[in-house]
């Protein structure tokens, strides 16, 4: 059943090539921005699940709204 709708597709073989090189550019995309990180927004965000002052802000925004 599947193979038959996705034969009767007009150039089908083309979008799993699309789909790889979105793939690929959104990876590189990525890990040129984590390159690029300056240090000390780095140890910022490697702070983020330690910090408890925000964990407090954010179960005191629930609480409230």
């Amino acid at each position: 059943m599947i193979s038959e709708v996705l034969s009767s597709i007009h150039n089908v073989e083309v979008y799993p090539i699309v789909t790889m090189l979105l793939f690929i550019a959104a990876f590189v995309g990525v890990v040129i921005w984590t390159f690029r990180l300056r240090k000390h927004e780095v140890a910022r965000l490697s702070r983020l699940p330690l910090d408890d002052s925000l964990t407090s802000d954010t179960q005191g925004e629930q609480t409230h709204g």
